[in-house]
């Protein structure tokens, strides 16, 4: 959103959703320019319940890539630690 809010930034936006559009041309992903263009998304990993914790969050960077890597790791870690609970 700070990019939005910079006009100096601009160029960098411009950029990276120029970018953005070539990674989902060469995955054969269709776009559209309907809908709330800045709304902004992400994940959350959390753990089971009762605890619920939150064990990662990625807010979601307009234009930029998911860091997949990381959300796998924090996904495999809670799943080790979900199995070590239950062998408990």
């Amino acid at each position: 959103m700070g990019k939005l809010l910079n006009p100096f930034k601009w160029g960098e936006l411009r950029a990276s959703i120029k970018e953005m559009g070539k990674r989902m041309e060469s995955k054969d992903i269709d776009g559209n320019l309907k809908g709330e263009g800045i709304v902004q998304g992400g994940v959350i990993v959390v753990g089971p319940s009762p605890a619920c914790k939150v064990t990662y969050t990625y807010l979601e960077e307009t234009g930029s890539e998911l860091p997949l890597s990381d959300i796998e790791a924090a996904v495999l870690q809670l799943t080790e630690q979900t199995k070590a609970v239950e062998r408990a």
